[in-house]
This record gives C-alpha cells, sequence and structure tokens, in this order.
C-alpha cells in the first residue's frame, strides 16, 4: 500500500545519517525502509485519537 500522506511520502527520512559517513548507506536504507513500513501500517489502520 503506498502512502497517501503526502507530508510523509515527501519527508526525508534519516537524511543527517546519509550525510554521516559513519553510517553505510546501505544500513540507513534498511532503516529508513522500516519507517516507511510503520508510516504505511499506520495509515492501514487508521488509529483512533481516543484513549
Amino acid at each position: 500500500m503506498p502512502i497517501t500522506n503526502q507530508q510523509v511520502a515527501g519527508h526525508s527520512f534519516l537524511w543527517q545519517m546519509y550525510d554521516d559517513l559513519y553510517f553505510p548507506d546501505h544500513v540507513v536504507d534498511q532503516g529508513k525502509a522500516i519507517l516507511l513500513r510503520l508510516c504505511e501500517r499506520i495509515e492501514a489502520g487508521q488509529p483512533s485519537d481516543r484513549v
């Protein structure tokens, strides 16, 4: 399911880590993929704001 929230879809996740040579890009890519999957799950589940 693609992300429909334009603010999330256009966000540059972990850009600071990509700019830092300490972190290998392939590892940061894995972290970014995890965050994007989480965003997809949140959109699919549509959590309520109720407590």
